[in-house]
Formats: structure tokens, C-alpha cells, sequence
């Protein structure tokens, strides 16, 4: 439920705000590229490190892979079947067509060699992209709140009818380090700073606090249009899970679009684009100064041509 959801929310920011004062130590005690995998490896040893490094690449990758491959997710919902041509196989009951994996290598690719070859492109494409999802989002709140039917924009039910409200919220609490994983991405790149590091805290609280904001304001935006035929929202996502398609399935779209019509959608479908290229972005330099820092420590192979210079040099 809307409440049950915000308040556990909440409860996350506020363990993550702790667990950002601890990175916030580590940044300072270690200044250097590799994040927990150098913390873990300076306080815990190698063997602890390794593992650390292992999941925390796991984690990277699978962020890579599955918010690029939401696009065509999306793409599907919004313009039917443009993309499926070329049959590849069915999994889990969902078919994969090569326009699918087309568009998703694309964007993969497309992050990667902006990572690689243009760093200030890639920089000032991040620092567009936040202020575009922070800014979309925030003014679709603030239209849907300002516009709102009282009888419509309501809360009810608070929580899921006929469950313990206590579970409704741990369970949502327990989310949130996947809700908010990426946080720590800066940790990576501690050693390349312009900046006091005494000042990371703020930054780390900062992202967390907007990210809050932003999944509840998400939240609301999702229940602030309830077509009349539904008595509440609970009816309303419940018929969209049997009988949905199009942009109703997806209620922020479809609250956006009934608020600021044509705008709004297009408004919601930037704010969903931006998230994902931060999201490539973010996890193509965290994973670069994390391998980075790893290769430096014999962990992994070092890079081929660090490979062939040294290899050069020995022969001379």
C-alpha cells in the first residue's frame, strides 16, 4: 500500500544514510579506487576482498544487463511490436526476438564507448540526465498534487486490506538496498576527486535523500489517477495485472499523460531513459576503476597492452 510502501521507504533512507556515514570513514581512511573491495582488502585481508570483489562485480554487471534490457521491455508497451522480428527462443514463457538484444547491446555499447573515449561528454551527459528525471518527476508530482480530485488522490487503503501492517513495511525496508544500490558508485573513483573528500558524506546523503523522494513521489504520481470505474487504486492495479496494456499498465505514464496529456507522457518517457544511460553510465566507471584496482593488485590479469608495453620493456 501507498503508506505502508512510503513509510518503509523512509525506514530504508535512514539505514542508508548510516550506512553512507560508514562509507564516508572508509573514503577518507582509504583513499583510493577499488571502493569495499579496498576497504575489506585493507582491514580484512585478500581472501575476504576477493570475495567482496566477485559480488560486488555480480552485482554491477546484472544492473548492466537488466536496466538495458528494460528499454525494449518498455518499447514493447508503449509502440506493440516493433521490435520483435528475428525469433531467437522462448524463456520462461517470453519470447526473444534479435530487435530486442539489437537495441539492448546498443545501448550497452553506446554507454561503453562513451565511457571510453569521450569523458566530458559522458560527464556532462550524467549531470543532464539527473536534472531531467529529478526535474520530470518533480513537476509531474507537483501538477498531479496541485490538480488532484480528493475523492481519487487518496491513500486509501493505506495498507494491503486483511494483512499485518508490520510485515507490509519490513518487507519494504528490506528492499531497499537494491532500490538504491549505486549509491556508492563514487567510492570507486575516490582517488580522482577535485574535491575535499571531508565532503563525500553530503554527496552520498544527498543522492539518497533525492532517491527517496523520487521513488515516493513515483509512488503518488501512481494513485493520483484512478479511472472512476475503480473504486480505489488497489482495484485499479489489480484489474491493470489481469486485463492491462498499452501505457495503462504502466500507472505513473498513465497518471502523467491524464495530467499534462501528450507532454507529461513524453516528460515520464525521458525521466525512464535518463534513469537508465545514469544507471549504464554510473556502472561502467564504477566497474572500470573497481577492475582497475583489482588488476593492480594481481587479483585479476592486467590490461593486454599494460601487458604489452611491460613485455616491450623486458625485451629492450
Amino acid at each position: 500500500g501507498p503508506a505502508g510502501s512510503a513509510i518503509g521507504m523512509l525506514i530504508g533512507m535512514i539505514v542508508m544514510l548510516i550506512i553512507c556515514r560508514n562509507y564516508h570513514f572508509l573514503m577518507n581512511a582509504f583513499p583510493t579506487a577499488g571502493g569495499v573491495y579496498t576497504y575489506v582488502k585493507e582491514v580484512l585481508g585478500f581472501d575476504k576482498a576477493f570475495l567482496s570483489f566477485w559480488f560486488v562485480t555480480l552485482a554491477y554487471l546484472a544492473m548492466l544487463w537488466a536496466n538495458a534490457t528494460s528499454v525494449p521491455l518498455f518499447i514493447n508497451a508503449f509502440f506493440g511490436s516493433a521490435l520483435q522480428f528475428g525469433y531467437l527462443y522462448t524463456i520462461f514463457g517470453y519470447k526473444i526476438y534479435a530487435g530486442e538484444v539489437l537495441i539492448t547491446m546498443a545501448l550497452i555499447v553506446l554507454a561503453g564507448l562513451l565511457c571510453m573515449k569521450r569523458e566530458r561528454l559522458a560527464v556532462c551527459l550524467m549531470i543532464f540526465f539527473v536534472l531531467l528525471f529529478t526535474v520530470s518527476i518533480t513537476v509531474c508530482m507537483a501538477v498531479a498534487f496541485l490538480n488532484r480530485d480528493p475523492a481519487v488522490f487518496n491513500m486509501k487503503p493505506a495498507f494491503i486490506p486483511g494483512e499485518n501492517i508490520l510485515p507490509q513495511i519490513v518487507a519494504v525496508s528490506l528492499m531497499t538496498p537494491w532500490a538504491f544500490i549505486g549509491f556508492e558508485n563514487i567510492s570507486h573513483s575516490t582517488r580522482e576527486f577535485k574535491f575535499d573528500r571531508k565532503h563525500s558524506f553530503k554527496i552520498l546523503a544527498a543522492s539518497v535523500v533525492t532517491t527517496t523522494l523520487l521513488y515516493i513521489f513515483v509512488l503518488l504520481i501512481s494513485i493520483s489517477a484512478v479511472p472512476p470505474q475503480f473504486a480505489n487504486w488497489l482495484e485499479y492495479l489489480k484489474y491493470l495485472g489481469s486485463h492491462g496494456s498499452g501505457v495503462s499498465v504502466l500507472p505513473p505514464f498513465q497518471a502523467a499523460q491524464h495530467y499534462l496529456g501528450g507532454f507529461g507522457f513524453a516528460m515520464m518517457a525521458a525521466s525512464l531513459f535518463s534513469l537508465i544511460m545514469t544507471s549504464l553510465i554510473g556502472n561502467f566507471v564504477a566497474l572500470s576503476r573497481l577492475l582497475y584496482q583489482v588488476a593492480q593488485d594481481d587479483v585479476i590479469p592486467k590490461l593486454r597492452s599494460e601487458e604489452r608495453r611491460v613485455g616491450k620493456e623486458c625485451r629492450s
